[in-house]
């Protein structure tokens, strides 16, 4: 007696790669919509947010190399005069941006703390600028607070 088996039709053997590929198409554009929204917007918002991560990585290797100073080795074999400069020069560069009416007073405070730690770099001996450095890092993100991140 020999078993009856209706072979599948074309359409089952097709459903499991069908289903696949509208997976594989739903996600490509869920991916797509995600990345385009984070890498587009508004130019001068992409700007700032380049300047916040300078100027806070120039302020954590600051405190460091600084300390470092403090602690005896020669202040020109130390990253601090380099790491101010470059957050001086970002936030200088990017002046027009970052500063406007509501928050001139922070840009203003976060300026005068780098120029704070830039003479505390000429003055001998090291002054301790943890009070600057701290209140440039509370500046900043006072920054990124009114420009939204």
């Amino acid at each position: 007696m020999a078993i009856y088996r209706e072979s599948p039709t074309r359409w089952r053997q097709r459903l499991l790669a069908i289903i696949v590929a509208m997976v594989l198409v739903i996600v490509i554009a869920i991916v797509a919509l995600l990345v385009g929204r984070s890498v587009g917007g508004d130019p001068s918002k992409i700007v700032a947010h380049t300047v916040f991560d300078t100027v806070a990585q120039s302020l954590d290797l600051f405190s460091i190399e600084y300390d470092k100073a403090r602690g005896g080795s020669a202040l020109a074999q130390t990253g601090a005069p380099g790491a101010i400069r470059k957050a001086a020069f970002a936030l200088t560069d990017a002046k027009d941006i970052l500063r406007n009416a509501n928050n001139a007073a922070a840009y203003d405070a976060l300026q005068a703390d780098i120029a704070a730690l830039t003479t505390a770099l000429n003055t001998s001996p090291l002054p301790d600028a943890t009070v600057q450095i701290n209140d440039a890092n509370a500046q900043l993100a006072k920054l990124r607070a009114a420009i939204g991140g």
